[in-house]
């Protein structure tokens, strides 16, 4: 009976421990230090805080995007567009990049991309 009890207690301390160690998002390291993009573009997906903002409301929170589709004439006549910011190398000629796509001016999809 104490077997079950200790294995029990060791499974909730490690899930605390994991879950507590994982870096969540901070805006002013983001656009201070591009090395911690990585693992915050991670937060930045899961708890789903950019979806709905505007493009203003992304650019005050994660500063200057390294591309923005407008620029290259795609926005198609939805008002559909996507911005990236590079979070690092993926493979050797690739950049992994948090890709934000947006329709009728507000985001509606964050993830990873690697192509």
């Amino acid at each position: 009976m104490r077997q079950p009890l200790v294995r029990r207690l060791a499974f909730i301390i490690l899930s605390i421990i994991s879950v507590s160690c994982k870096p969540s998002f901070n805006s002013d390291e983001w656009k201070k230090d591009e090395s911690v993009r990585h693992e915050q573009a991670d937060d930045l997906i899961e708890s789903e805080i950019l979806l709905g903002k505007t493009y203003k409301e992304i650019f005050e929170i994660l500063g200057d995007c390294d591309l923005d589709s407008r620029l290259h004439d795609t926005v198609n006549n939805e008002g559909s567009f996507s911005i990236q910011y590079i979070l690092g190398v993926c493979n050797v000629i690739d950049f992994e990049r948090l890709v934000i796509k947006f329709e009728k001016g507000r985001a509606i999809e964050a993830f990873k991309n690697c192509d």
